[in-house]
């Protein structure tokens, strides 16, 4: 364990082999490692209940937002195999069907004529934003399942 190796005796044929002291049992350290993903469930962990101490002081909305923050912290803690790509599909399925009640922001609103008619707007920057990263999910699934199926 610490590197010191005893010196080796040589025997002849000629000679009868030393009483030998019994060895000592070897002692194998082994350090568990945490892994990136239970540090990072951890650190969802400490913010989402921050936000939800300062939901206190400031108002509900920060409760909402810390609410899902802890819910994807245990998806990291419990799940060990796709928790980012499980947290990435539920966001945007969550942003798909409720950001139109509560943002304004409509990523159906591609298809739709008018949508490129008139002016440029922010509304305009986060259908694309959210549209790339669907894309981007899409992308990263069709990966990781093709990987596997190769194994």
């Amino acid at each position: 364990v610490k590197g010191d190796v005893p010196p080796a005796h040589e025997e002849s044929e000629n000679t009868e082999p030393e009483h030998k002291a019994p060895a000592q049992p070897i002692q194998v350290i082994v350090q568990k490692t945490v892994s990136t993903q239970k540090v990072i469930g951890f650190i969802l962990l400490g913010i989402g209940l921050l936000c939800c101490l300062l939901a206190l002081v400031f108002g509900g909305g920060l409760l909402i937002i810390g609410g899902y923050i802890i819910f994807c912290s245990i998806i990291c803690l419990l799940i060990k195999k796709y928790a980012g790509l499980i947290i990435g599909w539920i966001t945007i399925l969550l942003i798909f069907f409720l950001s139109p009640y509560v943002t304004g922001v409509n990523m159906l609103a591609i298809f739709h004529r008018g949508f490129y008619q008139g002016s440029f707007s922010i509304n305009h920057i986060l259908t694309a934003a959210l549209w790339l990263f669907a894309f981007l999910l899409i992308v990263l699934t069709l990966r990781k399942f093709r990987k596997n199926k190769h194994k």
